[in-house]
């Protein structure tokens, strides 16, 4: 049903604005809603029954007077000696609760007490876990954020922040609030290890979305090169077939989230031997050897770094290294030499070595609210 009353305060209210304002535009939009309304509802209307609807009331008038008599929201208010002690036994119902894997049980418990003591971060930051254990993660989330709006010093509550964001796959956020809350109890055993875990997790992301990214534009079809089966057969076989730490069974079989950095050193490329066996299988490289760049790049250790980084995380991690100023006439010599990308594809395939497959590839996290 059609408010004629309120329809025409509207139309008041649009129709003193665009007197009010000095901008052209606004103006001609706003009387286009004027003569809007006025063709669809008020033009029927009598002159009398228009006088008696407005009252001499103003559509600010209306809405001042309905924002005041509203009821005000319930503010956070602290409790009494008696109730935080009521709080606190329905806290430690909720704890058995969860304990006992009775989760909706100990969700209840919690929330009567934040009824009761709206203003105690620690009841938020134990339903936020009992709401992780049952998978209700947005619900999670929003606990763990109130408990350290509430107490930004309370460690736990940042560790829970970590928890629910590691659980909703967000890496990033996860290191960041296990950061802090190790920075504010940094004895704590339990939030080095998340953070720990949570780095691995967010660098394997990272190496997955560079693997899988488009190729970066500019460089001349690189990215589809390196992801081309037979350049990587190439890479593996000039290496000498040698199979990284991160592809073999038992880093496979590893089930613990620092198993990245424990086999990587025992798969390292062999960086020196490769170049020597570059320049002998492609002429078009001896032109390097007495090159400045090259032996300042060689002697740098950034070969080596690139080398590590191809291996461990595959050929497209080269691309990172691309804009490194050290690196980058070196590519522009090999391009001009070997015809553009398809020689340049070939020159890092032998260059940095065989790309094993990520290390957290079978790795489950062993993590735990």
């Amino acid at each position: 049903m059609v408010n004629n009353q309120l329809l025409l305060h509207i139309h008041a209210y649009l129709d003193s604005l665009k007197k009010s304002i000095s901008d052209v535009s606004a103006q001609e939009s706003l009387e286009v809603a004027v003569e809007a309304l006025e063709d669809a509802f008020i033009a029927s209307m009598t002159s009398d029954d228009r006088s008696k609807m407005i009252q001499g009331y103003t559509l600010d008038d209306i809405y001042n007077a309905g924002v005041s008599a509203l009821p005000t929201a319930p503010k956070d208010t602290e409790a009494s000696s008696t109730d935080k002690t009521e709080a606190d036994r329905l806290k430690m119902l909720g704890n058995d609760s969860i304990r006992g894997g009775r989760l909706d049980e100990a969700i209840d418990f919690y929330s009567q007490a934040i009824k009761i003591d709206n203003t105690n971060a620690i009841y938020y930051c134990n339903r936020a876990a009992a709401y992780v254990q049952k998978r209700a993660l947005a619900e999670a989330k929003a606990d763990a954020e109130r408990a350290v709006e509430l107490d930004p010093r309370y460690s736990k509550g940042h560790s829970r922040l970590g928890a629910v964001a590691f659980e909703l796959g967000n890496f990033e956020t996860a290191v960041s609030a296990y950061g802090r809350a190790l920075a504010l109890e940094p004895e704590n055993e339990a939030f080095k290890k998340n953070l720990d875990i949570a780095k691995v997790r967010l660098a394997n992301k990272r190496e997955q979305e560079a693997r899988t990214a488009p190729p970066a534009e500019g460089l001349g079809g690189l990215g589809n090169l390196l992801n081309n089966p037979a350049i990587q057969g190439m890479m593996s076989n000039i290496m000498g077939g040698g199979q990284s730490a991160a592809a073999s069974p038992a880093a496979a079989e590893d089930t613990t989230p620092s198993a990245p950095s424990e086999g990587a050193a025992a798969g390292s490329p062999n960086v020196d031997g490769v170049i020597d066996s570059l320049f002998e299988a492609f002429p078009a490289f001896r032109s390097l050897q007495d090159d400045p760049a090259f032996i300042r790049l060689r002697q740098s250790g950034k070969l080596n770094e690139i080398a590590q980084a191809v291996q461990e995380g595959g050929p497209m991690a080269a691309l990172r290294f691309m804009s490194d100023p050290d690196v980058q006439p070196i590519i522009s010599r090999v391009m001009g030499s070997l015809g553009g990308a398809g020689g340049l594809g070939g020159m890092l395939g032998g260059l940095f070595g065989g790309a094993g497959a990520p290390a957290s590839s079978n790795n489950s996290t062993g993590y735990h609210i």
